[in-house]
């Protein structure tokens, strides 16, 4: 399954068209590296991406929270309005605190929640997550996470995430809901992504077959060459042979009656 800039126009009419024109080739080489090759897949990988990535415009985690928003997000580790108080609008600090501990992050400290937050298409979040990828896709990301937040690296990165968690097999049984769990943790945003899958399935399940390849033909050898057989015919007169032998006849019947007297 191969996407086109119409499709992705035709599933997407809110995004900037350019923005699709750039996101077309790293998405389709991703899709095609990670085995995402059914219109069925392709939808569900599409649908999921652009819903993480603010239709393809974000691929860093934004962290700037409201006091409200951390209490909403995280519940358990701001459980009251003082406390989220003195973390709103502080992405770094939020990151550090949320994620310290935990994804392969050392502690607060380490600066690790804000060095390895989500990045990508579909967020790689935490340094376990980021080892694991850059190992697979060939990038020491530990090192250097901003390759995540190109369109290769953001794309090829959400084409490892949907591999590794096995997508595949739930877009097969069409189960968004399902397919949002494994990515979000919850049902964030399941009206929108499935809104976004249910026309990417129509417009791709519409769409035709790709061409058989052209195989071009068995070069054949030159035909031999014909010799033109050339017949001479008789001449029946008094040029040819005929005439001749009539000649010739004439002569020794002429000498024979001379013989005679």
């Amino acid at each position: 399954m191969t996407l086109t800039l119409s499709y992705l126009t035709t599933i997407f009419p809110r995004a900037n068209k350019q923005t699709l024109a750039a996101v077309l080739g790293p998405l389709n080489s991703a899709m095609a590296e990670f085995g995402i090759d059914t219109p069925q897949r392709c939808a569900g990988f599409v649908a999921q991406c652009a819903h993480e990535s603010a239709l393809f415009t974000a691929f860093v985690e934004n962290l700037n929270y409201t006091s409200a928003g951390l209490i909403s997000t995280w519940p358990r580790k701001f459980n009251s309005l003082d406390f989220a108080n003195q973390y709103q609008h502080n992405p770094e600090k939020i990151a550090n605190y949320v994620y310290a501990n935990i994804l392969g992050n050392g502690p607060n400290a380490s600066g690790d929640g804000w060095k390895y937050r989500g990045r990508g298409m579909i967020g790689i979040t935490g340094r376990g997550e980021y080892a694991d990828c850059g190992h697979a896709l060939g990038k020491d990301l530990v090192s250097d996470p901003t390759y995540l937040e190109t369109l290769e690296g953001a794309a090829r990165s959400a084409g490892w995430f949907w591999k590794t968690r096995k997508l595949n097999v739930t877009a097969d049984n069409d189960d968004i809901k399902r397919m949002t769990y494994l990515i979000n943790g919850g049902y964030l945003g399941l009206y929108e992504r499935t809104q976004y899958y249910v026309l990417a399935k129509r417009i791709l399940l519409a769409a035709p077959p790709a061409p058989e390849p052209v195989v071009a033909p068995t070069a054949q050898p030159p035909p031999e060459p014909v010799t033109e057989v050339v017949v001479t015919p008789v001449v029946e007169g008094p040029g040819g042979i005929v005439g001749l032998l009539t000649a010739i006849f004439r002569w020794i019947i002429k000498l024979f009656e001379n013989s005679l007297g």
